[in-house]
C-alpha cells in the first residue's frame, strides 16, 4: 500500500475506462455515421440482444448512481447553508437529510425520464 502503487492502479484504470469510451465512439460512428441516436443503443433494431445490452446499462446506472449523485448532494447541501434561516429548501435540507435527498433524486428521475436528449442531464451532473 503506496501512493505510487495507487497511482499506477488509478492511471491504468482510467486509460482503461477511456480506451472502453473511445472505442464505443468509434465503433458507433463507424456503424451509424452521422445518424446515430445520442444513446447509441437506441440506433439498433430492437432484439434480444439489445435488451440485454439495455438491461447491463440500467444495471450499470443503478450501482453507479449513488456514487455520482453524492457530490451532486454535498454541493447542494453546502450551498443551502449559506442560504438564509428562512428559507424553505435550508430547513428541508438540514432537517431531514433523507427527505432532501429523494427530493433531488426524484427532481433528476422525472428530468430523465422527460428529456429525450442526454446531454442536458450530464450538463447538470
Amino acid at each position: 500500500r503506496s501512493v505510487g502503487t495507487f497511482c499506477q492502479v488509478a492511471l491504468a484504470t482510467f486509460a482503461f475506462a477511456l480506451l472502453t469510451e473511445l472505442a464505443f465512439i468509434f465503433g458507433g460512428y463507424g456503424r451509424f455515421g452521422n445518424s446515430v441516436e445520442s444513446t447509441l443503443l437506441s440506433s439498433y433494431p430492437a432484439s434480444p440482444v439489445s435488451l440485454v445490452c439495455w438491461l447491463l446499462m440500467a444495471a450499470n446506472i443503478t450501482v453507479t448512481y449513488p456514487i455520482v449523485f453524492n457530490s451532486v448532494q454535498t454541493s447542494f447541501m453546502a450551498m443551502l447553508e449559506a442560504a438564509p434561516e428562512d428559507n424553505l429548501l435550508r430547513s428541508l435540507a438540514t432537517g431531514n437529510r433523507t427527505a432532501f435527498t429523494a427530493l433531488l433524486v426524484g427532481a433528476t428521475a422525472i428530468l430523465g425520464h422527460r428529456l429525450d436528449s442526454l446531454s442536458l442531464i450530464n450538463a447538470i451532473k
